[in-house]
């Protein structure tokens, strides 16, 4: 499969790194939403997990999260090496309504995260149809 560069599992893989903790929670929680709803997930620290299991799952899984802090006007540098890794072995993935999903996620862990309430989560998400 990954000479086709075909993935294996209709899951998601998020790859993250956390400098103080708050990534890390935004990462298990949306790995908590996406379980619930009957999805594989597997999230790895970039900056402790083994390099090479962190390629292997992002070919292996459907879906690749990518979820850093900044560091000096870039992303910390464990998840450009990350990257950089990918981009070396070819990664590649059709991305359809990027930026509308990415902004639904955001919002719905931000409303997740500070607690906002049904109606408030509901007025954020219909500006983002």
């Amino acid at each position: 499969l990954w000479s086709r560069y075909a993935f294996e599992s209709e899951g998601v893989f998020i790859a993250y790194n956390s400098v103080y903790g708050h990534t890390r929670k935004a990462v298990e929680l949306l790995a908590k939403l996406l379980e619930e709803n009957g999805t594989e997930v597997i999230a790895r620290d970039l900056a402790r997990d083994d390099w090479a299991q962190c390629v292997a799952d992002a070919f292996k899984y459907r879906n690749t999260v990518i979820a850093a802090t900044t560091y000096n006007g870039d992303v910390f540098p464990a998840v450009r090496e990350f990257i950089d890794r990918l981009k070396e072995r070819n990664f590649r993935r059709p991305f359809r309504n990027l930026r509308r999903n990415v902004l639904r996620i955001f919002l719905l862990l931000t409303a997740k995260l500070f607690r906002l309430t049904i109606p408030t989560q509901l007025k954020l998400m219909m500006r983002f149809p």
